[in-house]
């Protein structure tokens, strides 16, 4: 073998999910020669072999010099990210997620809440490989450790350091660039900015922490729509239930600027994001600098309902679980009483009617017409009822979050 090289793809954390294996010989390998019995991988469940013309992942493989030995991404030994979920403990003794809740990390705080662990892999292969013109590499029982290491999208985004004149503070960020970067055209720009769990560690630490950041700029999303992406990682905890915010919530704001201004962006089309502790900094964003984003989608956030005036206006999209005992009711105070979520008349149809068909020739629905995106079987694929009747959507500009090897469009 030439090389053995690790592959990692951003889940719910990052995680090692294939070994792409590279022979001595130019000639394809012939995938049709490969099963998963060809290789083993220590401690790993291999769900896939094939060959392919790229250390990628690809749902069918065709005949090239890479052979990928898919593994599965369930496997304990497949988390490259571990964490603590935060520094501290809620009050009810539950997990805070990597909030800044009371009882957890307090503005300033530098230890990480979590680690990154070095993609690593020991391949042994257990088969013949053949190649295209007859090559054959026979088993040989060596094992061999990965010695390069690519991840997918993560290694899209390049990696600086900013240091604001105006607050003294030095904040690392990490920077996507449309691949085909246009400087005489416009472009708009998603910042995204991760919880406290990832306070201090890698650059790279909100790029692998989940698809918070990494999903605006995945292949299919920037085919669709072309955007930077920019993912501050803070060397402390910015904000807690305090609401008063250290200097890095400035300095962020001046980031924002800075990339605006090096690259041309359009300053009419910025848009925030965040999950928790990223979650009060764009809402606290939004407030101290409303003309600043065109739009903003919060997870798991919330701030007092008494300063959240200059929110009224802006086009927010809010995400909360109900049974965040914080940022629920955070988000509901002020509102008036709770919502009732009861599904709305269905809408009269606007598309051309159904088709006549002749008797017996009626179309049989496939299987997949009654299971959803993202392998959520018995799902209808129908249009989502609102939450109240003729309850206004608001949608991220024309923004739309995409899951792993499934569209499932704008929600």
């Amino acid at each position: 073998m030439r090389s053995v090289t690790a592959v990692t793809q951003v889940f719910d954390g990052q995680k090692l999910v294939a070994v792409a294996v590279v022979y001595d010989s130019d000639s394809d390998i012939d995938g049709s020669t490969l099963s998963t019995s060809t290789f083993t991988v220590t401690d790993r469940t291999v769900t896939k072999v094939y060959a392919n013309r790229t250390a990628d992942l690809a749902r069918r493989g065709r005949d090239g010099r890479f052979v990928i030995v898919e593994l599965s991404p369930d496997d304990t030994a497949a988390a490259l990210r571990v964490t603590r979920q935060g520094s501290g403990t809620p009050p009810d003794g539950g997990s805070d997620g990597g909030g800044p809740g009371r009882g957890g990390p307090k503005v300033g705080d530098t230890m990480p809440g979590g680690t990154i662990v070095a993609a690593k892999a020991t391949l042994t292969q257990s088969g013949t490989v053949t190649t295209t013109r007859g090559t054959r590499y026979a088993a040989d029982g060596t094992a061999r450790t990965t010695d390069a290491v690519v991840n997918l999208i993560v290694d899209d985004f390049r990696q600086f350091s900013f240091s604001d004149p105006a607050t003294g503070q030095t904040l690392r960020y990490n920077l996507f660039v449309p691949k085909n970067h246009d400087r005489r055209k416009s472009y708009p720009l998603v910042l995204f900015m991760h919880d406290a769990s990832v306070v201090n560690v890698a650059t790279e630490g909100p790029l692998v922490q989940g698809l918070g950041a990494v999903c605006w700029a995945s292949p299919e999303d920037q085919d669709r729509h072309e955007s930077f992406v920019l993912a501050p990682e803070y060397g402390s905890v910015v904000i807690d239930d305090n609401y008063e915010p250290s200097t890095l919530f400035e300095a962020t704001a001046n980031l924002v600027r800075s990339v605006t201004e090096e690259y041309g962006i359009d300053p009419d089309r910025l848009y925030t994001t965040g999950q928790s502790m990223g979650a009060m900094i764009s809402l606290g964003l939004n407030i101290r600098y409303p003309e600043l984003f065109a739009a903003a989608f919060i997870v798991a956030g919330q701030w007092p309902a008494s300063q959240a005036a200059p929110l009224a206006g802006k086009k927010l999209w809010i995400l909360v679980s109900a049974d965040d005992t914080k940022a629920y009711p955070g988000e509901l105070r002020g509102r008036g009483p709770a919502p009732s979520y009861r599904p709305a008349p269905p809408p009269a149809p606007t598309w051309p009617p159904a088709p006549t068909w002749p008797p017996g020739r009626s179309p049989t629905p496939s299987p997949e017409s009654a299971t959803g995106s993202c392998g959520s079987p018995g799902r209808p694929r129908s249009f989502p009822p609102a939450v109240r009747p003729g309850a206004p959507v608001r949608r991220l500009g024309t923004r739309h979050a995409r899951c792993p090897r499934n569209d499932l469009g704008p929600y």
